[in-house]
């Protein structure tokens, strides 16, 4: 079993199951959230979501990351522009280390 699993919409996602990525296709937010209870459930190292929707359970997400040592990516969408996943990264480092020193304000 793979140690990477990757929620998101079927078309998207589809391909990634080649390189061993445990899929979850989603429509919605019933499934979604479904996916995602799965994932948390699992012995995943990492849960990639694709940015679309990740937006739909973006609450679920942050919780999750405050007590598990699991990494969450947020595969970006692009054809919209959208500052979830620099968030997303910039709490996972603020994680990491103790502060966030990727977009602190010098003052």
């Amino acid at each position: 079993m793979s140690n990477i699993a990757l929620i998101g919409e079927k078309e998207v996602i589809i391909g990634f199951n080649l390189i061993g990525f445990r899929l979850f296709p989603v429509t919605d937010y019933p499934e979604a959230s479904k996916a995602f209870d799965a994932c948390a459930k699992g012995n995943y190292e990492i849960i990639f979501i694709t940015e679309n929707i990740a937006e739909l359970i973006i609450d679920r997400i942050e919780v999750f990351q405050r007590k598990s040592p699991v990494s969450i990516c947020i595969l970006p969408n692009h054809s919209k522009d959208s500052e979830l996943n620099m968030e997303i990264l910039r709490k996972n480092v603020e994680k990491a280390v103790g502060t966030d020193i990727l977009f602190r304000k010098e003052g």
